[in-house]
C-alpha cells in the first residue's frame, strides 16, 4: 500500500490510479446491503447508459457510495479532521436520493441494525448498538485527531507557514482536542 501512495504521487492525475479500486470497493461493500450491480454495470451507468428500471436503485445506491468517499477524500485533503462530522456528511451523500433516504441522512442512528436475517437474533452480523457506537466514533475521532498532532508536531517542515493549520483541525473536531504526547 505504501509503494501503491508514492507511485500515485508520481502520477500527474492520481485518481487515474485510485478511481478504479474506489468503484470495486464501492461495488463490494454495497453488497452488504444487498445491492446487484457489477462494476460494468456501473461502467455504463457512468458512462452516461440508463440502466434499467431494476438496476436503476441498485447502481444509484453505488454511485451514492463513491460520491460519499470522494467528498471525504476531498475534505480531508482540505484539512478536515477525520470525525463524526466527516462521517456524517458523508452518510448525507451515500442515502441521497436513494432507497435509506427516509433514515435521517447524516444522523446517527438512534435503533439498533442489523445484516441478513429477519431480527437481531438470526442476523448474520449486528453492529454495536447506538450508544457504544457513538463512544466508538468518539474514540476514533479523538484517535485521528491526535495522530494528526503527533505527525504535525514531529514533521520536519520546511518552514512553519508550510504546516497545514492545526487550529482549523482541532476547532472542528470539537472537543476531540489535541494532546501533545
Amino acid at each position: 500500500m505504501h509503494r501503491l501512495g508514492g507511485v500515485g504521487r508520481l502520477l500527474p492525475n492520481p485518481h487515474l490510479l485510485i478511481g478504479p479500486h474506489l468503484r470495486i470497493e464501492a461495488v463490494l461493500s454495497s453488497r452488504i446491503e444487498g445491492t446487484k450491480t457489477e462494476v460494468t454495470q456501473l461502467l455504463r451507468v457512468e458512462a452516461g447508459e440508463k440502466p434499467t428500471p431494476d438496476e436503476a436503485d441498485d447502481a444509484r445506491e453505488v454511485r451514492n457510495y463513491i460520491v460519499a468517499m470522494q467528498h471525504g477524500i476531498e475534505r480531508i485533503r482540505e484539512g478536515f479532521p477525520v470525525s463524526i462530522r466527516l462521517f456524517r456528511e458523508m452518510h448525507e451523500h451515500l442515502l441521497a436520493g436513494a432507497r435509506g433516504q427516509h433514515r435521517l441522512p447524516g444522523e446517527l442512528r438512534q435503533s439498533p441494525v442489523w445484516i441478513g436475517g429477519n431480527n437481531l437474533t438470526d442476523a448474520v452480523f449486528v453492529p454495536p448498538p447506538p450508544d457504544e457506537m457513538v463512544r466508538a466514533l468518539s474514540d476514533l475521532e479523538r484517535f485521528s485527531i491526535n495522530a494528526l498532532c503527533r505527525c504535525w508536531f514531529s514533521s520536519p517542515w520546511p518552514t512553519t507557514s508550510s504546516k497545514p493549520s492545526i487550529r482549523s483541525w482541532t476547532a472542528t473536531a470539537g472537543s476531540a482536542g489535541c494532546s501533545y504526547r
